[in-house]
């Protein structure tokens, strides 16, 4: 199981890797992903979506959302922080509408050029001025989500299909997405939300069918590959920075969930870089 890191110090991310697998997350920016070639499960509150090669997924803040792959893809993921586009914060903060599946003959020849325009810039290791990248990420906006001939997807329910164990779940997630890198337990977190460890133990279960320290370590997991990828910190300094109490158990936990060690990652996103 992989986990999409919520807690960027940065406020952008691009990438374009092969077969995505999150778990169900939700996070405070705005997320695009592209099915470049093959398939890719979606998952959100009121089921599955198989998107097919073109297609795209666009996750508005704080929106249940998930990824399985069952049949090879290779894709093109972007968040970024609704400061970014901030032209259209009252149509985000205003719409009912969670999530956007937007099928490939729907999509404008322009997100497609943007979207291999910062690709170009990334594979270059070209700094890219800000209001570039703004303008980059304002017409994806204006040609994807101001569309009223999207085929668009309202979230509904949680699974036990009411507002207060909403809150909850929410309440529980923002705080260990701000606070996954410290020392968190199933105690600590119950605390802070005000319920009990069996309520909350539940509720990671029922949720999204993992336990506690099962979400907490994913998320933990993938802010290590963010880090592994973009950064030239130690392997120590990895596993120190995501939370974990030795480099072992960072070892351990990293190759159970990837199938690979740390450096291999490193070494493999490497190769990939210069292979694209």
């Amino acid at each position: 199981m992989q986990f999409n890191y919520e807690n960027r110090s940065v406020n952008f991310e691009f990438r374009r890797e092969d077969n995505l697998v999150f778990a169900q997350h939700l996070h405070k920016q705005i997320e695009l992903v592209r099915v470049d070639s093959g398939e890719l499960t979606v998952i959100v509150d009121d089921g599955e979506h198989v998107l097919t090669a073109g297609s795209v997924f666009l996750a508005l803040p704080n929106t249940i959302h998930g990824y399985r792959t069952d049949k090879p893809n290779t894709y093109t993921i972007v968040i970024f922080d609704t400061a970014l586009v901030s032209d259209f914060a009252a149509e985000i903060g205003g719409s009912v509408t969670k999530y956007f599946i937007i099928p490939p003959e729907q999509i404008h020849r322009d997100v497609l050029y943007c979207l291999d325009a910062m690709n170009d810039l990334k594979l270059q290791q070209l700094a890219i001025d800000a209001r570039l990248l703004c303008g980059y990420l304002l017409v994806i906006m204006s040609r994807g989500f101001i569309n009223s001939n999207l085929d668009s997807k309202t979230q509904g329910g949680y699974t036990e299909g009411n507002d207060a164990w909403q809150g909850v779940m929410h309440h529980a997630l923002l705080y260990m997405n701000d606070k996954f890198c410290s020392n968190l337990t199933l105690s600590s977190v119950s605390r802070e939300i005000g319920v009990s460890k069996f309520v909350l133990s539940h509720g990671f279960s029922a949720t999204f069918g993992c336990n506690f320290s099962t979400y907490l370590k994913t998320l933990r997991i993938d802010h290590a590959k963010m880090l592994l990828h973009t950064t030239r910190k130690t392997i120590t300094d990895v596993a120190y920075s995501c939370g974990f109490e030795s480099e072992c158990t960072f070892y351990r936990a990293f190759k159970e969930q990837t199938g690979v060690t740390p450096k291999q990652y490193r070494m493999n996103a490497a190769t990939m870089k210069l292979n694209s």
